[in-house]
């Protein structure tokens, strides 16, 4: 449905706000061709006055077209209000590469002014198939932020026929709407909210951050090949102050040889959900509880780093077997016969150098590491008790004396360190197999 020949825009009523009165269709049309650099912004920004004191609301929604239509981008607006006023004209300023939404103008109709009288806003965003932009960043003060069709196309191939391609970056921002994007793809990817709640699916390349103050956020993670010519880690990048996180990891067996890195932090917000762990991964939550599936990706990477720190909120981590693509396979056969040659005093493999740090203050913490990894084990309790469990782990020191309470142990021959410490809160570890 392109534009502006079906713009028919939608304004919900809600349970205070009944919409009667209607405005013109406002249309502006963008080619960005020709553009030696192509980026677009799109601001709303209306602030609330005594002409909508009952507030502002609606929804900006980005909608791919046939790569007939004349234009890159062409962009509907509508506005609804309730009986107190109406829109006479918008306030809109438009230049080649900007398209900002204002407060409009309004007058007095005969309507009650005594219910409240409440702006609904439908903002249309069509994108022509094959359309590139280097940079695509969409801010808003009232409105939310959706999508309809299928701008990008799921997986991992460099061929992919997405409608539209973000080389550089987007940036996807609300106060108080809420971001819900079935799929979306960019190289470095900005996402973040105030209060409103951060939903979809989310390619992971160079970068993808994501943050919100008081909204949750529930988000698939899709990794993704790094660039060819400037190849760089990935980056998930997570934070809320309240709200909570909730990240699926979407796995294939095709998932692209790279480093991963990951920093997730919340205030009072709990942190679930599933990781790629490459050469350093961080978790922390002040109050919140956290329940993490780690993945490792073996890439070859020494010494790698995981750590989760809480102060009074349960940790619980499982780290699963890595996976090891045909590339390092044939590395890790050539350290496992160097190992062979030194008696067996050495393990190979990330998860035999893995450095890890878990802590605490006042609650539990229960970790399952997998049978494969191997490596030195440092834990430490003030009051909380402490179990060490596993197959072939082997208690070198406990000692305990009123108010401290240390526990050394080890398996297998690896180099990392699993330093584990709390307060008051119990510890309980265990690696591989219950021996």
């Amino acid at each position: 449905m392109g534009p502006p020949s079906d713009p028919h825009l939608q304004h919900p009523n809600t349970n205070h706000c009944k919409f009667v009165h209607s405005s013109n269709y406002y249309v502006e049309q963008f080619n960005l061709r020709d553009m030696q650099q192509a980026n677009f912004t799109i601001i709303e920004l209306i602030e609330r006055s005594r002409h909508v004191n009952g507030g502002v609301t609606g929804t900006l929604t980005i909608v791919p077209v046939k790569e007939s239509e004349k234009f890159d981008i062409s962009i509907v607006a509508h506005m609804a209000t309730t009986a107190a006023w109406k829109v006479k004209g918008f306030d809109i300023i438009a230049t080649d590469t900007v398209f900002e939404v204002r407060e409009p103008a309004f007058e007095r109709t005969g309507g009650s002014q005594q219910d409240p009288a409440c702006l609904d806003v439908a903002i249309k965003v069509y994108v022509r198939k094959g359309a590139v932009l280097d940079n695509f960043h969409v801010s808003t003060l009232n409105l939310g932020i959706a999508s309809e069709g299928a701008l990008f196309q799921h997986g991992t191939s460099q061929a992919l026929d997405d409608v539209v391609s973000i080389t550089n970056s987007s940036l996807l921002s609300t106060v108080k709407g809420n971001i819900d994007l079935p799929y979306w793809r960019s190289r470095k990817t900005y996402v973040s909210s105030v209060s409103g709640s951060i939903k979809g699916d989310y390619a992971l390349l160079d970068l993808l951050s994501v943050s919100s103050q008081s909204g949750s956020v529930r988000i698939g993670v899709d990794p993704q090949h790094a660039d060819k010519q400037h190849p760089k880690p990935a980056w998930l990048k997570t934070k809320t102050v309240s709200g909570s996180i909730d990240i699926g990891l979407i796995t294939r067996s095709d998932t692209p040889d790279r480093d991963y890195k990951t920093l997730v932090t919340s205030m009072s917000g709990s942190i679930k959900g599933t990781f790629l762990l490459g050469t350093e991964a961080s978790f922390e939550t002040a109050s919140g509880s956290m329940q993490l599936a780690i993945h490792p990706h073996e890439i070859g990477q020494k010494h790698p780093r995981l750590s989760t720190k809480t102060h009074s909120g349960q940790t619980t981590v499982e780290i699963v077997e890595p996976y090891v693509s045909e590339f390092y396979l044939r590395s890790r056969a050539e350290a496992d016969r160097l190992a062979a040659q030194a008696n067996g005093m050495f393990d190979s493999g990330m998860l035999s150098s893995l450095d890890s740090s878990h802590s605490t203050s006042s609650a539990s913490i229960n970790l399952k590491y997998p049978d494969e990894w191997t490596g030195r084990i440092a834990a430490q309790s003030v009051s909380g008790s402490i179990k060490l469990k596993g197959e072939g782990v082997h208690v070198d020191v406990a000692q305990e004396i009123p108010g401290f309470k240390k526990t050394l142990a080890h398996k297998g021959f690896g180099s990392g360190l699993t330093d584990i410490r709390s307060v008051s809160g119990s510890i309980d570890f265990l690696a591989g197999f219950v021996d």
